[in-house]
């Protein structure tokens, strides 16, 4: 009896034993992985920003404010991808000042790069009128173009100041961008930068907005998003394909990666 008794609490031990190591080696793997997805992003990090340059100050055409020091961090990563020809995704949370970042942005590349544009900005009809406010607001200086309204008004607008890029910013809605009579005339443009707000509408890769923003050119493209984007395949292509145009869907690609500000890392589109 005793010897029963003994095995019993020597097996005890070892199922307790067992038990403590897994749930050991479960904290280490967790912590094991946090620490690699960590290294691997400031490795990819470095390489994509080889190009460094140091921002302490915000522009000084920003006149509405003070930056806060995140929207300064979402400043300098904007600026780094200008500086290293990349693409991305700003996709802080709605309500941190997306739209002011945008705005500094292309003061500081009017200041600093003279980049004076045409930098074309393509939002949802409800916020247009926000967008127009801010940029008047936080940088008066901007020679904008609110490019909207009735036919005649865009025709007037277009042969006047568009075709002789009498500005540096020109604000539209999705619905000028794909209109059949519009959208022939501003893809003529050779725009320095095209910025879409909400961007997560493009994920759907058959949608129509998509089909037509491939008929723009541009040096760099941004998107904004204030939504969570799932880690979804056929979304991640739709976006990626927007940020890398000359990118063919036929194209494999083993371990691409779609940065975000604000967000994650998304790592692998594998098609």
């Amino acid at each position: 009896m005793s010897m029963n008794f003994k095995v019993d609490m020597e097996d005890g031990r070892a199922v307790n034993y067992v038990v403590k190591n897994e749930f050991a080696n479960e904290i280490y793997d967790e912590s094991d992985q946090a620490e690699h997805y960590l290294e691997s992003n400031e490795k990819y990090y470095t390489m994509a920003h080889g190009f460094k340059e140091s921002i302490n100050e915000q522009p000084t055409s920003l006149e509405g404010g003070k930056l806060r020091e995140y929207q300064m961090n979402g400043l300098r990563w904007l600026v780094s991808l200008y500086n290293n020809n990349l693409n991305g995704i700003l996709a802080d949370e709605m309500g941190l000042g997306k739209t002011v970042q945008v705005i500094s942005l292309i003061c500081y590349l009017m200041e600093e790069k003279n980049d004076r544009g045409p930098f074309l900005v393509v939002v949802p009809s409800s916020v247009l009128p926000g967008w127009v406010s801010e940029i008047s607001f936080w940088a008066p200086s901007i020679n904008k173009i609110v490019y909207a309204g009735p036919p005649e008004e865009r025709r007037r607008l277009f042969k006047e100041r568009i075709t002789h890029q009498k500005f540096n910013v020109l604000l539209t809605t999705y619905e000028y961008l794909m209109n059949k009579h519009d959208r022939p005339k501003l893809s003529r443009v050779q725009w320095h930068y095209i910025i879409i707000d909400e961007g997560h509408r493009i994920k759907n890769a058959s949608c129509k907005l998509n089909a037509d923003l491939k008929h723009y050119q541009s040096s760099h493209r941004l998107l904004l998003t204030g939504t969570p984007l799932q880690n979804n395949l056929e979304e991640l292509w739709a976006l990626l394909n927007f940020l890398l145009p000359n990118l063919q869907s036929s194209l494999l690609c083993s371990f691409m990666v779609l940065e975000f500000h604000g967000g994650c890392y998304f790592k692998c589109i594998l098609l």
